[in-house]
């Protein structure tokens, strides 16, 4: 927990808001985010070494410079249902509309 309370308030996040109120959705939201972030870098750093390895290798490949555990993940797929989709579909434009109520100026 320590662990994730670190986290979060180096996000920017209150201790008191960390402590007092927030949900176990941003939370997730936060630490999913925190580790979308680390493997950015871990690209990025990736395609500099393999950018100033390529002129000296003919088969060189991204994913051999560095091995990332993420590298072998296939998308798991998603099946909707119509049903669904139209459920889905309703919530969105309700949230949409909830958003432009409140930015043009009601609340």
């Amino acid at each position: 927990m320590q662990d994730v309370y670190g986290i979060c308030i180096e996000n920017g996040v209150s201790p008191r808001y960390f402590l007092d109120e927030i949900s176990d959705f941003e939370i997730e939201a936060i630490l999913n985010q925190y580790y979308n972030n680390i493997k950015r870098e871990l690209e990025n750093t990736r395609l500099v070494m393999f950018s100033s390895l390529a002129p000296y290798s003919k088969n060189l490949k991204l994913t051999e410079v560095l091995k990332f555990e993420w590298d072998n993940e296939k998308p798991i797929p998603v099946k909707i249902t119509k049903e669904e989709r139209g459920r889905i579909k309703k919530e969105a434009e309700e949230i949409l509309r909830r958003i432009n109520h409140t930015t043009n100026g009601a609340s």
